[in-house]
């Protein structure tokens, strides 16, 4: 019998095992543990530990009949030795059919409990309603098995043995995925993940070497994991496991640190070309964190490794995914206070490929200027799609019109269910910038400082408080030019929004955002909904830079439309973004009524 050194005894709500998983933490079921803040003993290696269930999860409702999933528990062991051993947890899923070990401490053969292994394979899954566990078959399961680690020879523990297969046959049973973990307490986990992560290899059961699907060795992605595991903390992990390869499938469990974002993208099939999901996720973290030495020479190493060290450079300098390069561009102008304005449209392809597309339109009032806008728009849009590349319509209107629902047109009249937004990034810009040479200075200004800054970690929220100083607001503006994005509490029919668009604008700021909807007045900011919009685009927004936040407000949209969440931060977003580079021709810049005889 091969003993598992790092293999516990575990004495709580009922008898069973568990694993040392980091320094100081166990990791066993919670049918075995009981609930959070229970105290339990653990036994391992002739010694009596006491520890606390530091997370667990919920027991079944009445307290009795099979605990739902996770049946997960991480317990917190005091004055264990510091230099104690601890299993591998890679995270993967096992293949169907692998042949897995399992090991526990159990008396079916013995007054006293023994440690015990033995094998087994993974048959299938079972469904409680709240998640999947693992079904396994092959060597008894006894009592005393739960808690303990299910373990593949190639990848670490794979699972946490849960329960013999029914009550009356000791063969097989079932096992809690160990990616499970990740539905637990956050802060527990995180601590127990980069506990972990951070361990001496010589201190946890070596993984195989086996070369992974991606082609990243396991002994280079543990490598990845300890690197990643003295990051700083961040919500926006989604974010970046979709600026990884763009939406990739949607991961079954939280994503909480950087080790989980690990897991899930290696299980993914790699992309037909280019760099794995796993190499460009590591590139994207080492532009993000320039500091990090060892990531970068990570990304370095295994890009030469796999032949894509020109591509690794690139992503490490910039993104590189697609840009909304192309667009059609309509400017609505108005004629001095007739009501009436003058439309024109171009399409954009780069600064110096800029096509004007018919003569001018007007002066005509504002509902016959949006009705030829919403006619001729389809045929552009499909004009500039022959471009194969994305494609953006950019809105130079003035101050009265950046609150119009130009992202909600339906100009498809076979398609009434779909909107300008559904299907093409929509952006407003300021009329009065590109007509004004005494705003371009700043504007360009805080446009570079932020071009290649995360835009989680820039963008500024402004309070639903009324505004009672447009002084003190441009002094905090000109105080730092990295104040280059800002999120409105509540569309423009609000005062504050209104007035702290005005004063935005004229100080140069490229990029707001606001909900139509937000927030009508609130003595409790915990409870505004402009500031729930605001933390909601901050974790969306995280990894994201200026260039990707056209295509990224557009993905936001539509996952507000699919969602059932009526507080999702896409819902209603209207987004100006002044890039002060796109600009139609200099000379049809003139104001409309110079032109007006």
């Amino acid at each position: 019998m091969i003993e598992i050194p790092y293999l516990v005894e575990i004495r709580g709500h009922a008898h069973g095992s568990g694993f040392l998983a980091a320094p100081g933490m166990v990791v066993t079921c919670a049918h075995v543990a009981g609930q959070a803040g229970s105290t339990v003993s653990v036994h391992w290696q002739g010694v009596v530990y006491t520890a606390v269930v530091a997370a667990a999860s919920q027991p079944p409702a009445g307290g009795r009949g099979l605990w739902p999933f996770p049946d997960l528990a991480v317990l917190r062991v005091t004055g264990l030795p510091e230099d104690h051993p601890c299993g591998s947890i890679n995270g993967r899923l096992p293949q169907h059919g692998s042949k897995l070990r399992f090991a526990g401490y159990t008396s079916v053969y013995d007054r006293v409990p023994r440690q015990m292994t033995g094998t087994c394979a993974l048959a299938g899954s079972w469904n409680d309603g709240n998640g999947s566990f693992l079904r396994i078959g092959g060597d008894e399961l006894s009592a005393g098995n739960s808690g303990g680690p299910v373990l593949d020879a190639d990848t670490g523990v794979c699972a946490v043995a849960k329960s013999a297969r029914t009550l009356d046959t000791d063969r097989g049973g079932l096992a809690v995925p160990i990616q499970a973990l990740r539905h637990l307490d956050p802060l527990v986990y995180t601590e127990l993940r980069r506990g972990h992560d951070l361990l001496h290899p010589t201190r946890r059961d070596p993984p195989g070497n086996l070369e992974s699907s991606v082609g990243i060795p396991l002994d280079k992605q543990y490598e990845l994991r300890e690197i990643c595991a003295s990051l700083p903390e961040t919500d926006a992990h989604r974010a970046h496991y979709n600026a990884a390869g763009g939406q990739l499938t949607p991961p079954i469990y939280p994503l909480t640190d950087y080790g989980d974002v690990i897991s899930d993208l290696v299980e993914l099939l790699p992309p037909v070309s280019g760099m794995p999901y796993l190499l460009s996720y590591a590139a994207d973290l080492a532009r993000m964190h320039p500091d990090v030495r060892k990531l970068q020479y990570w990304v370095l190493t295994i890009a030469a490794r796999l032949g894509l060290e020109d591509e690794a450079v690139r992503r490490l300098e910039h993104d590189q995914r697609p840009r909304p390069d192309v667009s059609v561009m309509a400017r609505l102008a108005p004629v001095g206070n007739s009501g009436r304005y003058h439309l024109r449209l171009w399409r954009y392809r780069d600064a110096d490929t800029v096509e004007e597309v018919g003569p001018e339109y007007g002066p005509a009032s504002l509902a016959d200027v949006f009705q030829k806008l919403q006619a001729v728009l389809p045929e552009q849009l499909t004009r500039a799609e022959q471009h194969r590349a994305p494609v953006m319509v950019e809105l130079i209107v003035p101050p009265e019109l950046l609150d119009e629902e130009f992202d909600d047109w339906r100009i498809w009249p076979d398609e009434d269910w779909v909107s300008i937004g559904t299907r093409y990034a929509v952006v407003l810009r300021d009329l009065r910038r590109l007509e004004n040479d005494r705003f371009r200075v700043s504007w360009e200004r805080r446009w570079d400082a932020a071009l290649a800054k995360d835009l989680g970690a820039i963008l500024q929220f402004v309070g639903c408080a009324p505004i009672t100083s447009r002084k003190s607001m441009a002094g905090w503006l000109e105080e730092d030019l990295s104040r280059s994005a800002l999120v409105l509490p509540a569309g423009l029919r609000s005062s504050t929004s209104l007035v702290a668009l005005d004063i935005a604008l004229r100080g140069g700021v490229p990029v707001v955002l606001w909900s139509r909807g937000g927030c009508t007045g609130c003595a409790d900011e915990t409870l505004c909904v402009g500031a729930r919009f605001y933390s909601g685009l901050r974790a969306a927004l995280s990894a994201e830079t200026m260039a990707d936040l056209p295509e990224r407000i557009k993905t936001l949209r539509n996952a507000a439309d699919a969602s059932q969440d009526p507080e999702h931060c896409g819902h209603g977003v209207a987004l100006l973004w002044d890039d002060p580079r796109r600009r139609p021709p200099g000379q049809l810049l003139t104001r409309a009524e110079e032109t007006v005889k």
